[in-house]
Order: C-alpha cells, then sequence, then structure tokens
C-alpha cells in the first residue's frame, strides 16, 4: 500500500505501469512470446522510480532518498547497481516521439 502512495505522489503509477506493458509486448523470441520474469521487472520499475526522483530532485540523492522512503546508503547501492546515471534521468523525462 505505501509503494502506491509513493508512485502516486511521484506521478509513475501510469508511466510505470507503460513500461511494465511495454515490457510485456516486446518479449518475443522467434515467433514464440517469452514473458519478462518478476525479477525484471522489479528491476524496471526500480529504476524508473529511482530515476525519477533524482529528476525530481535535481539529482539531491539525499531528497531521493527521503522521497522513496529508503536509506541514502540504499539509494546509492541502487544507483550502483543499475548503473544509473544523469544522463539516464534526462531520456525519461523526454516526450516520445509519435505523440504518445
Amino acid at each position: 500500500m505505501k509503494e502506491v502512495a509513493i508512485s502516486s505522489n511521484l506521478g509513475l503509477q501510469d508511466q510505470s505501469t507503460g513500461a511494465i506493458s511495454k515490457a510485456l509486448d516486446s518479449g518475443t523470441n522467434g515467433g514464440q512470446v517469452t514473458h519478462p520474469t518478476l525479477r525484471a521487472l522489479r528491476a524496471q520499475a526500480e529504476i524508473h522510480a529511482i530515476s525519477h526522483a533524482l529528476q525530481e530532485t535535481g539529482w539531491n540523492r539525499k531528497r531521493a532518498a527521503q522521497i522513496l522512503n529508503i536509506s541514502y546508503r540504499g539509494l546509492l547501492y541502487k544507483i550502483q547497481q543499475h548503473k544509473i546515471t544523469p544522463e539516464c534521468t534526462e531520456r525519461i523525462s523526454e516526450p516520445n516521439e509519435g505523440g504518445q
């Protein structure tokens, strides 16, 4: 329940469900549909939430950790684990071409 509140506060709910459905739709292997693992979906959601929080705070990691309700060290670990960079967060904010 707390995760939903964080998502709605950041405006992530619509964006992350779009990313999840995109991940589900894109998994094909030689004509056979493959489904992403729960671990892959969770990592994708984590990356999106962390990137969005960092972008919202201008890469103030302490404040981003507070928004995400995780420890500062935990955030640093996740940034390193997922190799999140300021360039990654800029791509999230850019609107998709094609009028979506």
